[in-house]
């Protein structure tokens, strides 16, 4: 199976070790950090008290402490709120060097080419490995490189929200489509927001999700690209904004991804005059 890989972009990389450290993590975040195994990136939240988004990440072990990467932007707000929960915990923070850069590489072949540094992953809902080297990977160089458009259209049709794209702050995580085998572990124990996020699970449900939505009309490939960022609406009333948007040929439609409340899971929506419904 040929390989294709895509660079890791505008992440940056905090380091989180000392004894405490792995009870620490896992009652920060919203995923089973004590399952994580070494050759394994997990995915998780950090939440705020109300069991909102703080920032969304990745987890993994390296040397026997904790790498998490996070959005660039996120990295100043992230390491504040880790060190202000460090009461007497044996846990250090730390920025971890910013000469390692990620690739995500797609194809099994992959596994002969690389003895370490190799993690098993699931970003933008491809089935892959992440690489973290702060050295150019020479191999990757012969081989084809996607484009944020081909990215773009996994994630879109694997229907996975993108943080600060689709997502954020105002979010609860099954809001943003979350669930017990993306993001979320119900039975772990307590973590910082937990009630809320176990009480919307299981007594209670979301008024609004990321949803899948998928153009009912005949658009070209290229006819379509102008309606991302415009407001969904039914009957007359706006609704949602999309929020992705790309060509599928999976689908020979235009699908995209909005914020769409409850009550119009199951309506016909506008956008422009464009008829939209929302993809089981």
């Amino acid at each position: 199976m040929s390989i294709t890989w895509y660079p890791i972009k505008e992440r940056a990389l905090l380091k989180v070790s000392g004894k405490d450290a792995l009870r620490f993590l896992n009652g920060q975040l919203t995923n089973d950090i004590k399952s994580l195994d070494c050759d394994h990136s997990m995915l998780a939240g950090l939440l705020n008290a109300k069991g909102k988004f703080v920032s969304e990440l990745w987890v993994r072990r390296i040397d026997g402490a904790f790498i998490i990467d996070i959005s660039s932007s996120d990295r100043d707000a992230v390491h504040r709120r880790l060190e202000n929960f460090i009461v007497a915990d044996d846990v250090s923070i730390e920025p971890y060097s910013e000469d390692w850069r990620g690739y995500y590489v797609v194809g099994e072949s992959i596994v002969k080419n690389m003895s370490d540094t190799l993690f098993y992953s699931y970003r933008w809902g491809i089935s892959g490995y992440e690489i973290w080297s702060d050295a150019p990977i020479s191999f990757l160089q012969r081989e084809a490189e996607l484009s944020d458009h081909d990215v773009l259209v996994r994630r879109v049709e694997k229907g996975i929200a993108e943080w600060r794209t689709d997502f954020d702050e105002t979010y609860f995580p099954q809001e943003a489509g979350w669930n017990e085998n993306y993001g979320l572990h119900f039975h772990k124990g307590c973590y910082i927001g937990q009630e809320i996020v176990s009480r919307l699970q299981h007594v209670g449900h979301v008024n609004r999700q990321v949803k899948r939505l998928i153009c009912l009309d005949r658009l070209s490939e290229g006819d379509g690209s102008y309606l991302v960022s415009r407001r969904l609406s039914c009957n007359g009333q706006e609704i949602a904004t999309m929020t992705s948007l790309v060509y599928s040929q999976r689908y020979q439609a235009w699908i995209g991804l909005a914020t769409i409340p409850r009550a119009y899971w199951e309506q016909r929506l506008d956008l422009d005059e464009t008829q939209w419904e929302v993809m089981k």
